[in-house]
């Protein structure tokens, strides 16, 4: 029985050959049989008695079915071409079918150029049909169908606490045991929690999904995005910048249930979850069990393809306490049962069609509280028209005509402070381009944060430079999709969003991910659920010559 990538490559390749041999055969006016009665096939050179233009169609198949297509076509006439060395290991999974092409002098050069046209458009349809719903192969051999997700974010969540504080977790290692992790989850820049929800979400860095802060400004319409309850956040520019796993899921018919997740209800794209149950106050204990709750039952009767929860207790008291306090390793061990509760629950309860990724945003540092810094005492109000975040990134929205004397004034104002043009900031952050980032950027030392309106520091805190360990995160995924006991090296936020798509079984959009990064913890084949365009290049190339060829005739 054919799976879903096999029966549309089948069917798309058959009908396109189909009708672009009728098609050129009407306009060149060539015989559908030959004198024997049987029929004659477009890629045949003597099909049309003259002298053939000809060039090679690259066409991208599934691994499974590149020999039953290849001999599928050899019975129906079509030359299939041997192996190319020069060009073969960019398509390992590719048919080179030798195209004839042949025009007589008799037909007009326009009649020429829209065949061309025509060939070229239908072959570059075909090849992106054929790549761009790949079909997962696992590494014993079976085939990838829809598998669920089941998602939880727990903010603020170390890479390091089931290592930390000499608390005893069986539950979150019960799951690591039946899952793979990696050794950290690497945030994106700034190491703040919005940025990285849509990070993780999109799989796109900051500077391209453009939500580069949890307290941004946008200079042309003079409006704050501010996280909590200021309203302006919901407005849909924020997050048009990328399409999130729950819009992209969405638009291709799977259902997605969001628990206190931030902006599940904005519109973005037209589009929202199935059910999103709005953030309003930071989610309790009881408000997460609930939410497993739920999430289980509708995922285990079918009503759920994607079940979403995020949890904040774990950043906010990392804040407040500190990142390895009493209050945090108890508040771990209080989610431990929890976390056993799903590994049992998902081997128990028809769930093995599920899978359960567990990750963080970002990690917690402990920060100064003595030594501050204070911006106020060198920019006047009449300087900016904004100052967004405090604590370890300051983004100053200078006034036009004042950006070089604040920056002149910061970057000599003290030893620890470094201060950026927006031009100038690095690009290993990814940061850089985004729609919202400030004139002016000054990231502190967690030595040396900035004073905050009630005067002083949290005792915990993030958005440090990406390379700090302690600003890594958390990840760990249990499930058919993950390969069990497994610790890879590290991950990237940008990286699990390819994960959950793949999983899900839907079409991811252009990410950032690496599939090298994340061949070792899933038990699929990742080479073939890479939506390479390679192919689609080669193709672009023997297009042009043909177009190129008719016009000249």
């Amino acid at each position: 029985m054919l799976g879903g990538c096999e029966k549309e490559n089948a069917l798309v390749l058959s009908l396109g050959f189909e009708f672009l041999s009728r098609w050129l055969r009407e306009r060149l006016r060539a015989p559908e049989t030959g004198e024997d009665g049987k029929p004659l096939n477009l890629s045949v050179v003597d099909s049309v008695n003259l002298s053939p233009f000809s060039f090679c169609v690259v066409v991208p198949l599934c691994k499974t079915n590149l020999q039953r297509e290849a001999a599928r076509l050899r019975c129906a006439g079509v030359g299939v071409g041997e192996r190319r060395p020069d060009i073969e290991p960019f398509h390992r999974s590719c048919l080179f079918l030798p195209l004839q092409l042949d025009f007589t002098p008799t037909i007009r050069p326009m009649e020429k150029l829209l065949a061309a046209i025509h060939c070229c458009v239908c072959f570059s349809l075909l090849t992106f049909r054929a790549r761009a719903y790949p079909e997962v192969q696992l590494l014993d051999g079976h085939a990838q169908t829809d598998q669920r997700l089941l998602l939880i974010l727990l903010d603020g969540f170390r890479w390091d606490y089931l290592d930390r504080g000499g608390v005893s977790l069986p539950g979150f290692r019960k799951v690591v045991q039946r899952g793979a992790k990696p050794e950290y989850l690497i945030p994106d820049f700034p190491t703040t929690s919005y940025p990285n929800y849509y990070s993780i979400m999109t799989g796109l860095h900051t500077e391209s999904h453009g939500m580069t802060g949890n307290y941004m400004y946008d200079v042309n319409r003079k409006e704050s995005f501010i996280i909590g309850t200021n309203h302006e956040q919901f407005n849909a520019h924020w997050w048009n910048g990328a399409d999130p796993l729950w819009t992209a899921a969405v638009r291709q018919n799977k259902t997605v249930y969001m628990y206190h997740w931030p902006g599940c209800e904005v519109t973005i794209h037209g589009l929202t979850p199935t059910y999103c149950l709005k953030y309003t106050s930071i989610p309790s204990m009881d408000n997460f069990r609930t939410a497993i709750t739920q999430s289980l039952a509708q995922l285990q009767f079918q009503e759920a393809d994607v079940a979403a929860i995020y949890f904040e207790l774990t950043d906010s008291l990392g804040h407040n306490y500190g990142p390895l306090s009493d209050e945090l390793m108890q508040l771990l061990s209080d989610l431990d049962p929890i976390m056993e509760y799903l590994a049992d629950s998902l081997a128990t309860y028809s769930l093995s069609d599920v899978n359960l990724m567990i990750f963080s945003d970002h990690g917690m540092t402990e920060v100064s509280r003595s030594r501050v810094i204070n911006l106020s005492d060198v920019i006047q109000w009449d300087d900016y028209d904004a100052i967004m975040d405090a604590g370890a990134l300051v983004s100053i929205y200078t006034k036009p005509d004042t950006e070089d004397k604040v920056y002149q004034k910061l970057r000599n104002f003290h030893p620890n402070l470094t201060v950026y043009r927006q031009s100038d900031l690095p690009d290993r952050w990814h940061y850089k381009r985004g729609k919202y980032v400030a004139p002016i950027t000054a990231p502190l030392h967690r030595e040396f944060p900035q004073r905050r309106k009630d005067g002083f520091p949290k005792i915990g805190g993030h958005g440090y430079d990406n390379k700090e360990k302690d600003m890594m995160g958390f990840f760990v995924g249990m499930g058919p999709g993950f390969q069990q006991n497994v610790t890879s090296g590290p991950l990237h936020v940008v990286d699990l969003h390819q994960i959950m798509c793949t999983l899900l079984g839907i079409r991811a959009p252009p990410n950032n991910a690496s599939l090298e990064r994340i061949a070792g913890i899933v038990t699929y084949d990742v080479a073939s659920s890479s939506l390479k365009m390679t192919s689609s290049y080669v193709l672009l190339f023997h297009s042009l010559c043909l177009v190129l060829f008719s016009t000249r005739l």
